[in-house]
Order: structure tokens, then C-alpha cells, then sequence
């Protein structure tokens, strides 16, 4: 939310706009090495010219598999140290 905010105040007070392609990319920093833009949907441009902000990964399936297993592994072990706590020990309960 606060960069939304910071964001749209930056480029309200300190950009122009450029339209390119039906896209109003709005600059934020123009330098002799190019100009940094924004559009109205958060992406970003150099040059006037997309930048990719995200791709897809895709890993081998041995490496998903080591993931998966690691997941169940991790919760496992946190279910059992839920119960060690949960459960009193015998040798730690006091007789009256």
C-alpha cells in the first residue's frame, strides 16, 4: 500500500507522460543513459521498451520431488513438536 502511495505521488509530481502502443507510460528519471517509465498497470519500461519483471521457473523433477518431499518432512516434524509440547511428560507431573 505505502509504495503504491510513494509511486503514484512520484509520478504524479516529478514524471511525463509518453504514449506508446495505447499505453501511457509515465517517466519517472530521464538520464543520458535512457529513461526509466511507468504505465498505468505497473510496468515497468526503459527506453520506452517493456521490461520483463517475472518469468516462469521451471525446475527438474527431481529437484520438485526433493522440494515436496522437504515440505512434508518439515511438517511432520513441526506436528510432532507440537504434541512433545501439548503432552505432559510422566516423569514431570507431580503426585499429590
Amino acid at each position: 500500500m505505502t509504495k503504491t502511495i510513494l509511486l503514484t505521488l512520484s509520478i504524479l509530481l516529478f514524471s511525463y507522460a509518453v504514449h506508446v502502443d495505447g499505453k501511457e507510460i509515465h517517466t519517472i528519471f530521464n538520464r543520458t543513459e535512457g529513461e526509466l517509465g511507468v504505465d498505468d498497470e505497473g510496468t515497468l519500461y526503459w527506453n520506452k521498451k517493456a521490461i520483463v519483471t517475472e518469468q516462469k521457473v521451471k525446475l527438474q523433477w527431481w529437484v520438485n520431488f526433493s522440494i515436496i518431499l522437504a515440505s512434508f518432512s518439515t511438517l511432520a516434524i513441526a506436528i510432532f513438536t507440537l504434541l512433545q509440547y501439548l503432552m505432559p511428560r510422566k516423569d514431570k507431573i507431580q503426585k499429590d
